[in-house]
């Protein structure tokens, strides 16, 4: 780990757990803000009493990033209560996904990033939910597909995102215990005391397999410091010893995510100064621990910090995606960006071709273009590794949601 990563990770203990902070008096402190940034933890640093240490210039311009991070979370907040309201009246009873619900865990909640709002409804009560919002000054964010696992709704700026149901699988089977336990965790929903509001959100074990699969989610696109601070805040909260053997451990089980939760926890105890305490964890691998804290810092939030490498020119590049995986993905960027396909039904077909010299313009016309493909495709190969490693699963089935039966095809 670099001076950079070691000064950042301090900071960021220092916020979390009151930690003590020393740094090198040749800190680079642009770098430093540059890496809490990319992270998406610099909102943390900034919202917590700044250790001594760290020099005025870079502690204001940190107490602006705090305030302008705090009025966003305010805003979002304040937007999301208003859509609340707006389904209560209604009798649609949604439940809060991420966003505010994991903010509560933290020191103070304005010190998590925020940029959307989240939210779960009956399956049942998804298309009135989505008609009444329309009907209420919401937009859609981009067009409505049936089969899609949420809905992208605009208002104010403010994005919306009414699931369907959450994550990504492989597997009918998990995908159905997954939503089966949504479904209940609805039912048993709790209120989440949160900055003066109380939000309906999961009840905890529903809410940290949750946490969790986000995570899972994106370690193929880039997964960064603030998703694992959102599940380390709740391994402190909620999953003690006594906790994990007996409703958590079974549910992680049948998700395929006992091994990568053992990793993420004992990760954090080791690099992020989660406690000790947790023993469940302490059998993890080390080497597997640094290889996952190694590919977080390299990464950073939705791997901002690779630009090329978390762009769509590498997802399709994916050792997994296979020949039938690469002509959707190429289908649906047509569709996407071929205006004419969108009004013209008979050129449909042959968006493929449209996503395919899209997808070459973006690998090929960078400096270093054939090289530049080498080396991602080299990093998605390590990625698959990355993932074996961690006991997830990508196998050549895609589940999904349709018709309202939960059904699989090849990806």
């Amino acid at each position: 780990m670099d001076q950079i990563s070691q000064t950042a990770i301090a900071l960021l203990r220092s916020a979390l757990w009151g930690d003590a902070f020393s740094c090198s008096a040749d800190t680079d402190w642009a770098a430093v803000t540059r890496e809490l940034s990319a992270q998406a933890v610099l909102g943390v640093v900034a919202g917590s009493d700044i250790p001594p240490g760290v020099p005025e210039a870079v502690r204001a311009q940190w107490e602006g990033v705090a305030l302008r991070q705090g009025a966003q979370f305010y805003r979002l907040l304040h937007a999301q209560e208003e859509m609340l309201a707006l389904l209560a009246a209604n009798d649609i009873h949604p439940v809060i996904l991420k966003g505010v619900t994991a903010a509560a865990y933290y020191p103070s909640p304005e010190m998590r990033a925020m940029d959307d709002i989240d939210f779960l409804v009956p399956r049942e009560q998804v298309e009135r939910a989505c008609t009444l919002m329309l009907r209420n000054g919401y937009t859609l964010n981009c067009k409505k597909q049936a089969n899609s696992k949420h809905i992208a709704l605009l208002r104010d700026d403010v994005r919306f995102e009414l699931h369907r149901y959450f994550g990504e699988f492989d597997s009918a089977e998990r995908m159905q215990q997954m939503d089966a336990m949504l479904q209940q965790g609805m039912r048993d929903a709790v209120l989440c005391p949160c900055a003066g509001s109380e939000v309906p959100m999961l009840p905890p074990l529903a809410h940290g397999l949750v946490l969790l699969k986000h995570i899972a989610g994106h370690v193929r696109d880039g997964l960064g410091l603030r998703h694992i601070t959102d599940f380390m805040l709740y391994a402190h909260a909620c999953l003690t010893d006594d906790f994990w053997h007996k409703a958590f451990r079974p549910a992680a089980q049948a998700q395929g995510l006992e091994r990568f939760a053992k990793i993420v926890t004992r990760m954090c105890q080791l690099y992020l100064g989660l406690t000790e305490e947790l023993s469940w964890c302490r059998d993890a691998d080390r080497e597997d621990c640094e290889q996952l804290m190694r590919f977080v810092l390299a990464q950073g939030n939705f791997g901002g910090k690779q630009a090329g490498l978390g762009s769509k020119v590498t997802l399709l590049l994916g050792a997994h995606s296979g020949v039938a995986g690469w002509m959707r993905r190429l289908q649906a960027s047509g569709m996407e960006h071929w205006e004419a396909a969108g009004r013209h039904a008979l050129l449909r077909p042959f968006a493929w071709v449209y996503g395919g010299c899209r997808y070459a313009r973006l690998a090929l016309g960078r400096e270093r273009a054939l090289a530049q493909l080498r080396e991602e495709k080299a990093a998605c190969e390590q990625t698959d590794e990355l993932i074996a490693c961690l006991g997830l699963t990508e196998g050549k089935q895609k589940a999904l949601l349709r018709n309202g039966r939960f059904v699989e095809r090849k990806r």
